[in-house]
């Protein structure tokens, strides 16, 4: 793996964003195999000029041609999402909203196009939906508790800390930035508190429930990947 590294690194032929991509691609793959990369001296991880910044942008490679999923595999994925939004409404609607403790919210509709339209990718695994469905709703209130009175920056605060947070434990969930934004930028949740993380974590479980059956009952779909990174 540092022969590749190296030689990708010093090879004049490739161009930068080509290099990039072929790097992140080995460095992911070493870390699922429990390998940990230091930066290679051939490896510029300076800030770019204004000029190489535009040559960058102007060189990316055009995207692989668009396929359109066979039906029955959008059959299965309408199925899904139907199942789980559907289960959480009814319940948020007429068991727990009338005490006061609604269950849904709008980050719940990115959870289901992730798991269910791409349940292959290792942001709609279940340890990532867990991180991204406790986490960043935990940092969201604290963020809300601190600055009251100044959305902007708690906003700001909120979604930065969560992604950095996430990326730190190699568990990125994009819903799980959405969950820390919502609870900032709605006042009505304000007053749940921390009541607004039992709440995400139990749409998460119903989310959870509805994707290992309907991503599983097709034999062309196969969930999850893995429960635990260390177990792949």
């Amino acid at each position: 793996m540092e022969i590749e590294l190296e030689a990708i690194s010093t090879d004049a032929t490739i161009s930068v964003v080509q290099k990039s991509l072929v790097l992140q691609k080995l460095r992911k793959a070493a870390r699922q195999l429990g390998h940990d990369l230091v930066p290679l001296e051939g490896v510029d991880y300076r800030v770019e000029t204004p000029c190489s910044f535009v040559k960058k942008l102007t060189n990316i490679p055009p995207s692989k041609q668009h396929k359109v999923q066979n039906l029955w595999y959008l059959f299965w994925t309408f199925l899904g999402c139907f199942a789980a939004v559907s289960t959480v409404g009814c319940l948020s609607e007429f068991v727990f909203a009338p005490n006061g403790f609604p269950i849904i919210y709008g980050a719940l509709g990115a959870s289901s196009s992730l798991i269910f339209a791409k349940p292959e990718l290792v942001t709609s695994q279940p340890i990532n939906m867990l991180v991204g469905h406790s986490i960043p709703p935990c940092i969201g209130i604290v963020c809300q508790l601190l600055f009251p009175d100044t959305s902007w920056l708690a906003a700001a605060l909120a979604v930065s800390v969560s992604v950095t947070i996430m990326e730190l434990i190699d568990c990125q969930n994009p819903p799980g930035g959405a969950m820390a934004l919502l609870y900032v930028t709605t006042e009505v949740v304000h007053t749940q508190q921390f009541q607004y993380v039992l709440a995400t974590l139990f749409s998460f479980a119903i989310l959870m429930v509805c994707a290992l059956i309907f991503n599983n009952l097709p034999k062309s779909r196969v969930y999850p990947q893995y429960w635990i990174p260390w177990w792949k």
